[in-house]
């Protein structure tokens, strides 16, 4: 960075650390006047651009409330800004989000225990498949190793906490709400949740 360039982005209101990392990371200056017209920091705009999101694009995203991260991922499995759908960010998903790997880290492998036989059939393994379950949508008894009830409820299945709407575990959002369930089913607060039921 040349001397002219420095006094460019101080009298724009740059300190020197945000424009070298903002120039890093391939931002012009006026490009980076943009951004930071618009509201973001230096630090929201290198992550914005590294997840590959134009101004434009970040703008309607941080609208709603949404980290870059979390946005990327949403968009990877096809939700736009514009999509119908209500974002719900919670302070918990942010905080596991930044602590991740200590969190990796601090809950050893729950797991390989698992694996190790820690339950078996003489600890009653066997009422899991032949004792009764309770079908969460219309609440009929029925055998454990039932999959599917006469009502159509798929056993693994899930309900949205917040708008009730059920959907196949495998999605990470709510189609009708946009509940975030990463926080539940990844950190590990899901027992407290979900009846073990419906996973069997």
């Amino acid at each position: 960075m040349t001397w002219k360039e420095a006094m460019e982005w101080k009298e724009n209101g740059f300190t020197a650390k945000e424009a070298i990392q903002l120039m890093k990371n391939g931002f012009t200056l006026q490009e980076a006047k943009n951004w930071k017209e618009s509201g973001f920091t230096a630090k929201e705009a290198i992550e914005w651009k590294k997840n590959w999101f134009t101004l434009e694009e970040a703008k309607k995203w941080k609208e709603k409330g949404l980290t870059a991260k979390l946005a990327m991922l949403l968009k990877s499995i096809g939700y736009t800004a514009e999509s119908n759908v209500r974002f719900i960010v919670s302070g918990p998903i942010e905080e596991w989000e930044e602590e991740e790997e200590d969190w990796e880290e601090e809950d050893p492998t729950e797991e390989e225990e698992w694996e190790e036989g820690e339950f078996t059939e003489e600890e009653g393994w066997e009422d899991v498949y032949h004792g009764w379950k309770s079908c969460p949508k219309c609440h009929k008894e029925v055998r454990n190793f039932v999959e599917r009830c006469d009502c159509g409820w798929i056993f693994h299945n899930k309900e949205c906490p917040r708008c009730g709407e059920y959907m196949s575990d495998r999605r990470k959002v709510c189609p009708n709400c946009g509940w975030y369930f990463y926080w539940y089913e990844e950190i590990g607060e899901d027992d407290d949740y979900y009846d073990d039921d419906y996973y069997w």
